[in-house]
């Protein structure tokens, strides 16, 4: 992550979808950047807000991203973004948020939403080949289906509870992105992540 938003031009206005806080994005901007991070957790916003000096946004009208370059809002995609048009952001990335929903596609139409014509999108997340080597991560399971597993998961900042694990289809994954892309790649990395990296369409 830190490699790709480095590698972001300035002047770029950048939606961090599922943006934590803050750490993998926010450290890595350029000052001429515009950055718009949405989280569910109110405590990881709150951490970025706190680190970065960001200020969490609570009102639409409050919105001036041109002055503030740097802002946090509290939210899920679309009702999260406190703009009234689509199409308003140059880059959008989404790093481990998918496996958090049941159902990836409306994340996704949301998501590539929000982007303008011919911007680039950055996505990671589990590679669902790679689910024996994931749930070595769970000091315990308490549900298990074909598609999900839920338990105490471990990282290194400490133990989850109750995290629930939604295992997409990495190719049904990519045959959904490349409905909105002009070009899109998919690379392993780590072994247990997928990366999803395109171009959104530049004519619908």
């Amino acid at each position: 992550m830190k490699n790709k938003v480095e590698s972001i031009e300035g002047g770029r206005f950048i939606l961090d979808v599922g943006c934590g806080t803050g750490e993998a994005v926010i450290s890595h901007l350029k000052p001429s950047q515009h950055y718009l991070g949405i989280d569910t957790s109110r405590y990881c916003l709150e951490q970025a807000s706190t680190r970065f000096g960001a200020p969490i946004l609570e009102d639409r009208a409050d919105v001036d991203i041109a002055r503030q370059p740097v802002l946090l809002r509290f939210g899920g995609l679309p009702d999260a973004i406190p703009f009234e048009k689509e199409s308003f952001f140059d880059e959008a990335l989404a790093s481990m948020v998918l496996h958090h929903v049941p159902d990836y596609r409306p994340s996704i139409e949301s998501m590539m939403g929000m982007l303008q014509p011919g911007g680039n999108y950055f996505v990671v997340t589990f590679n669902s080949d790679m689910r024996g080597e994931i749930e070595q991560g769970f000091a315990k399971v308490t549900q298990r289906t074909k598609r999900k597993t839920t338990g105490d998961f471990d990282l290194p900042s400490g133990r989850l509870h109750g995290e629930t694990i939604h295992f997409h289809n990495n190719g049904a994954v990519h045959r959904e992105l490349q409905k909105y892309s002009d070009f899109i790649h998919a690379e392993e990395c780590a072994g247990i992540f997928q990366i999803f990296e395109g171009i959104k369409k530049r004519v619908a």
